[in-house]
């Protein structure tokens, strides 16, 4: 079953989420997101802070040294895909927490923000007639 965790990151705010599994390693754990849609991020989104998911997992506990997506769709070929670890992931870790902290802030002093908290992000966004990014006071 899915796993609740949450984990104060400052005296000021809680991260939580809903964890679909978590496998340990001696001490080490690693949490296996299951995949049912055909629309899967690709490692190089995840790597690069577009896709936000499997690094927000593994700052809800300390322990978590590998996060990866696991699709479902094909019972013939059910196979890991998109396994972060290690370094890359520690690296991932810190830049989301210090993203989320931002926010965080950005939020608590009522600071206008951009897409996901990274200008950037709003180069790929098809969406910019939704929000109306034009019309925005800077």
């Amino acid at each position: 079953g899915e796993i609740w965790c949450e984990k104060s990151i400052s005296d000021e705010y809680l991260l939580q989420g809903q964890i679909d599994r978590i496998d340990q390693y001696g001490r080490q754990l690693g949490v296996i997101d299951y995949k049912t849609g055909t629309t899967i991020a690709s490692g190089k989104s995840v790597e690069n802070g577009e896709a936000v998911q499997l690094p927000f997992y593994a700052l809800l506990k300390s322990q978590i040294s590998q996060v990866e997506y696991l699709p479902l769709g094909d019972r013939d070929k059910v196979k890991s895909k998109v396994i972060i670890k290690g370094a890359n992931l520690e690296q991932l870790k810190q830049q989301h927490n210090d993203r989320l902290s931002l926010l965080y802030h950005e939020i608590k002093d009522q600071s206008l923000l951009p897409a996901n908290g990274d200008k950037d992000s709003c180069n790929y966004c098809d969406y910019e007639g939704m929000c109306r990014k034009s019309h925005w006071q800077e």
